[in-house]
């Protein structure tokens, strides 16, 4: 089977693996597929036969949402700090209530 077979007839099962890691969410799910399948169609993702293809392929898409959820989690937390004020808070050294 080539690449394109190997993926058409395992995409139902990685969609659903990919939405399972992104809890839920499915614009980041396709977007965390959609990654995985452009680093293996040009190759910067290759297949080595160490495990079997389903296994690989399974695992980049693990790899490519943990750096997505981090990226997220990062842009939040961010984003809470603004909200809250965190970049405008202070600590003097003679404050004796720490």
């Amino acid at each position: 089977m080539n690449l394109e077979a190997n993926i058409k007839a395992l995409h139902p099962q990685a969609y659903r693996w990919s939405l399972t890691l992104c809890r839920g969410k499915a614009e980041l799910a396709a977007d965390v597929l959609q990654e995985v399948y452009l680093k293996m169609l040009e190759g910067k993702a290759n297949y080595a036969g160490r495990s079997t293809f389903k296994t690989w392929l399974f695992s980049l898409i693990r790899n490519t949402a943990i750096d997505h959820l981090r990226k997220e989690k990062t842009l939040l937390t961010t984003d809470a700090d603004i909200e809250c004020g965190v970049e405008e808070i202070s600590v003097s050294e003679n404050d004796e209530t720490l």
